[in-house]
């Protein structure tokens, strides 16, 4: 692969890999959501209109409440919020106050969201041990956490670039847009020759998974997306982007480890955890609800 190609495919996946940050990676996550309704063959995955219109209590985060129950009939679940390592992220203020945050609620009621989520393309994208390898890997954190990215993401160059890059099914195309006026541009800010100078970005270009998602038809479909292109031009999405309680959050090691279980997505699907989630005493009435179940 050229290096041209491989700086424009390489900026293509870490597009793809920061949206997933913030809308599938972080709560809700996985393919679901309750802020919009869930999946009705998930347990505990309802719409979210139970509490709506007046605060959580502690009496809702019980085994009283059927939708608590519902979560906790999955063994997996149970496990989880029983770890040391859930604790650990559901005590921190960080997670609390990305979820609290009106810029977070914003970018889940969107439209572009719900049809990002509901794509099959993007939910193959998901659940390909490659996409969750790239995800898990220390240079795609530092990659998310560098001002040079954050400031190439709000570029209206970058996002028509992304838009160009996602109708280019042949290598004539993709010369084409080797030598395009976006490209150009791009190469000419200095935040982007910052990323192509860091050991991380050339260590995700490195990698096997890296290489499998970028070939992922699912991953180019995801791409041209109208929706995935809203999404990075939405305020909220970049205020997220730029929160230094989001990128703390991506650094623990707790997270991370949560973060790659079948359970943790299934689980933040749930409205009652996403509401649980943005108080600690709610987060510690969840907690005793599952320690309470016996093994």
């Amino acid at each position: 692969m050229k290096k041209q190609t491989l700086i424009l495919s390489g900026a293509a996946v870490a597009a793809v890999l920061i949206v997933a940050a913030i809308v599938t990676g972080f709560p809700p996550g996985n393919n679901q959501a309750g802020t919009i309704g869930g999946d009705p063959t998930i347990p505990g995955v309802e719409q979210a209109a139970r509490y709506r219109g007046r605060p959580m209590t502690e009496s809702d985060v019980t085994l009283q409440n059927p939708e608590v129950q519902a979560l906790f009939q999955n063994d997996e679940i149970v496990r989880l919020v029983q770890s040391d390592m859930f604790r650990q992220a559901m005590q921190n203020d960080n997670f609390r106050q990305v979820m609290a945050s009106d810029a977070y609620r914003q970018l889940m009621a969107s439209d572009s969201y719900r049809q990002l989520i509901a794509s099959d393309s993007y939910r193959q994208l998901m659940a390909s041990d490659s996409y969750r390898q790239l995800m898990a890997s220390d240079a795609y954190r530092q990659l998310m956490a560098s001002d040079a990215y954050r400031q190439v993401q709000g570029m209206d160059a970058y996002r028509q670039l992304q838009a160009e890059l996602g109708r280019a099914a042949t290598p004539e195309a993709m010369r084409a847009l080797e030598s395009s006026a976006l490209y150009r541009e791009l190469l000419s800010v200095d935040a982007f020759r910052e990323i192509q100078s860091m050991d991380a970005y050339r260590q995700i270009q490195s990698m096997d998974a890296y290489r499998q998602v970028a070939s992922m038809d699912a991953f180019r479909q995801v791409q041209s997306m109208d929706a995935f292109r809203q999404i990075q031009s939405m305020d909220a999405f970049r205020q997220i982007q730029s929160m230094d309680a989001f990128r703390q959050i991506q650094s623990m090691d707790a997270f991370r480890q949560i973060q790659s279980m079948d359970a943790f997505r299934q689980l933040q699907g749930a409205e009652v955890f996403q509401q649980a989630a943005r108080s600690a005493v709610l987060s510690d009435a969840l907690m005793r609800s599952a320690v309470a179940i016996q093994p």
